[in-house]
């Protein structure tokens, strides 16, 4: 098989992410935001280190997302009570109200990708695709 399952990875990986910039271009948001209003959404409130755990990002990109998402009024932090170092995270109400658009559009950009595929292709990307990432997860947690 001459094709490189790294590329085609890669291609599908940032279509989807222009999707996702287009469609919540007018909201501020780009694709960098979306993971943690999500996690947020799902979580509830969290301290910064441990929102920065459950992305698997660095300090730094949590950081830059947070400060573009309070400047927008999605989110808001507030200082942790019990260690005053700390940040608490957590979705305003304005916040809340962007996660359905979201997943609306998640919804959207699943039907665009598996659109003229019958069922069993369907079932057999997602489970070709769950192998792959336990594939890639067990070695890239050897080292």
């Amino acid at each position: 098989m001459n094709v490189s399952v790294g590329k085609l990875i890669s291609r599908l990986y940032w279509c989807t992410q222009s999707y996702f910039e287009r469609e919540l271009f007018s909201y501020g948001i780009g694709s960098g935001e979306i993971p943690v209003l999500l996690t947020l959404y799902n979580e509830g409130d969290l301290n910064q280190k441990i929102l920065t755990e459950k992305l698997f990002v660095d300090k730094a990109t949590v950081s830059r997302e947070i400060r573009k998402l309070t400047q927008l009024g999605y989110i808001k932090r507030r200082r942790d009570e019990r260690d005053r170092r700390n940040y608490i995270i957590s979705l305003t109400v304005k916040g809340k109200m962007m996660v359905p658009k979201i997943r609306e559009i998640s919804i959207k950009w699943k039907e665009i990708l598996l659109k003229n595929f019958s069922v069993e292709e369907k079932e057999f990307i997602i489970y070709a695709m769950k192998k792959m990432l336990e594939n890639a997860s067990s070695e890239v947690r050897k080292s």
